[in-house]
């Protein structure tokens, strides 16, 4: 596999990681769905259930995000390092044509 490859692949998952936190967002059924809107003792466990479930969502949609943009610095520093490379054997193709022509 070339180093441009891995560079696309990781591109590709910070978007997959990106779009799975947006995903992530759209999942909290709300208070309804565990039966927070109800009376009493049930009603509040409800909303606590629910609570407990849009947190733990929010908290996926942070890592997802985090480890996005690790991924993104990752796939950045090696496009900048693959630059640093075509810019070396760009310099020793044209020194070797130097001193192969001289």
């Amino acid at each position: 596999m070339e180093l441009d490859e891995v560079r696309a692949r990781l591109d590709g998952a910070a978007a997959h990681l990106d779009r799975a936190g947006a995903e992530l967002r759209r999942l909290d059924p709300g208070t309804r769905a565990f039966g927070g809107d109800g009376p009493g003792e049930l009603g509040a466990l409800g909303r606590a259930l629910a609570g407990e479930f849009a947190g733990a969502l929010h908290a996926r949609d942070r890592e997802a995000a985090t480890a996005s943009t690790a991924i993104g610095g990752l796939s950045q520093a090696l496009r900048h390092s693959l630059a640093g490379y075509r810019d070396t054997d760009a310099q020793r193709d044209s020194a070797g044509r130097r001193i192969g022509g001289a």
